[in-house]
């Protein structure tokens, strides 16, 4: 009887460790499937920078050249890549298109990209600079005034930005002195000039005032 026991012990021992190996086998199947579908997915990923930084460095070719029409066209292609939500360089095409717009003179635009870039990356001091410059020249100084603050929280030695916000900020000193500036207008000191000489005189005021106005730096090229 106990030789009996003592064999089906041994069985029993066998058996555990049967699937002990059995369940060794399986966990190295799963972290190998694991594996390689990290290397997979990390390959997709590589792949979709490669086309966004692609159609990017391609649209940063054109700005260089002074070709924004085309610039925009490939930054509108790198943000058309399909999986480019997943891209890590997004925020800086949209940043890149702010600085397009922005030497377009389309300021509404330039802020909404500017403001998308900000969003994807929060820290990226460039971003909030170039809302700020948007959103003075869409006449929103206090929010002007934010953006280079937040700006230069991120880069406090951005000498650009350090002017920018100088230059907002007194642009709304002299707007209290000179109503006329509210609202981006330059001021209307030709009201109630009847003489040839008032008129010249009001010119020549209009052009002392208009040239005291600083602007925020003008975006430069990537």
């Amino acid at each position: 009887e106990q030789v009996k026991l003592w064999f089906e012990e041994r069985e029993r021992e066998r058996e555990r460790e049967r699937r002990r190996v059995e369940r060794e086998k399986l966990e190295r199947e799963r972290r190998e499937r694991e594996r390689e579908a990290a290397r997979v997915e990390m390959a997709k990923l590589q792949a979709i920078e490669r086309r966004v930084e692609e159609k990017r460095h391609a649209g940063n070719d054109a700005w260089r050249q002074g070709n924004f029409a085309e610039a925009l066209t490939s930054y509108q292609a790198a943000l058309s890549v399909p999986g480019a939500e997943r891209s890590k360089s997004l925020y800086l095409v949209h940043s890149n298109m702010s600085a397009v717009y922005a030497a377009k003179k389309e300021w509404a635009n330039s802020f909404e990209h500017a403001k998308k870039c900000c969003t994807l990356r929060t820290d990226f001091s460039k971003g909030y600079s170039r809302m700020g410059t948007a959103l003075f020249e869409l006449g929103r100084y206090e929010d002007s005034i934010k953006a280079f603050q937040i700006c230069l929280r991120f880069e406090p030695t951005n000498e650009n930005a350090q002017k920018s916000l100088l230059a907002v900020q007194e642009r709304v000193v002299r707007q209290q002195s000179v109503p006329e500036l509210a609202n981006n207008a330059e001021p209307n000191v030709y009201a109630g000039a009847k003489r040839p000489a008032d008129a010249a005189a009001h010119a020549a005021k209009r052009a002392a005032v208009s040239s005291e106005v600083d602007r925020p730096a003008a975006a430069v090229a990537p």
